[in-house]
């Protein structure tokens, strides 16, 4: 199997909503001729798209994902900038955001699920060295999501069983292909497992990856180290 390190990144940007208003006058001739003023409730804003758990979901520009990422209850926790590439051919743009929404379908799961998105080589505005979410092209679209759930601990011989269970939850088919080892030796034994999926309009293979944090106190629950994750990753420079 290749092993490609894909950055976990992910973004919340707020963006004006309409809400309506009206307002409805009323008279009364016996009492002064006095207006009353009726304002109406405000309508709640309500997002564009609600499958965050799917790939489509991140086939737009960023203000648009944002958007309805904040209002399914997530907010935006990093935004890293990485030019550390050697050759100097990549650049990448990984914001990354937390939220407990109320439709996560992972039984078992810490409430809290971390989303992210990589923008792979991003342009930004001119004439700033700020690289942030304010500054991104507006209208690029993200080079790969990734939808990550905290589980308990687990054995390595378990990694397949909550693969498929993770996968059946959020509806990834068949895996087609699957590793469960220390790729890198470095003691860290990690689950790969690949599936087909569609991206931007592009067939293409995707993984869904289980690891243990080695550093569980960082994690929002430090009782949920085992990070599931899964998404599609198209490169541009492939």
């Amino acid at each position: 199997m290749r092993f490609t390190k894909t950055a976990v990144a992910a973004l919340v940007l707020s963006t004006a909503l309409l809400v309506g208003c009206g307002q409805a006058p009323a008279t009364d001739a016996t009492q002064d001729e006095a207006a009353v003023e009726q304002t109406e409730p405000e309508a709640e804003p309500e997002p564009a798209m609600t499958n965050w758990q799917e790939g489509s979901f991140y086939e737009r520009p960023l203000p648009e994902i944002a958007s309805d990422l904040e209002l399914l209850g997530f907010e935006l926790t990093d935004e890293l900038y990485d030019d550390s590439d050697p050759s100097g051919t990549y650049t990448f743009f990984m914001p990354s955001f937390q939220g407990t929404p109320e439709d996560n379908p992972v039984e078992g799961s810490d409430e809290t699920v971390t989303i992210g998105l990589t923008y792979e080589n991003p342009t930004f505005a001119e004439g700033t060295d700020e690289r942030t979410c304010e500054t991104l092209d507006q209208e690029v679209l993200p080079t790969g999501a990734t939808i990550g759930f905290y589980l308990p601990e687990a054995d390595s011989s378990e990694y397949e069983a909550i693969a498929r269970s993770v996968g059946d939850a959020v509806g990834l088919p068949a895996f087609t292909d699957s590793y469960v080892g220390d790729p890198f030796e470095t003691g860290r034994v990690i689950g790969n497992f690949t599936y087909p999926d569609t991206f931007k309009g592009q067939e293409i293979e995707s993984m869904l990856i289980i690891s243990s944090s080695s550093n569980p106190e960082s994690l929002p629950n430090p009782d949920m180290p085992l990070f599931v994750s899964y998404g599609p990753y198209l490169s541009d420079l492939a």
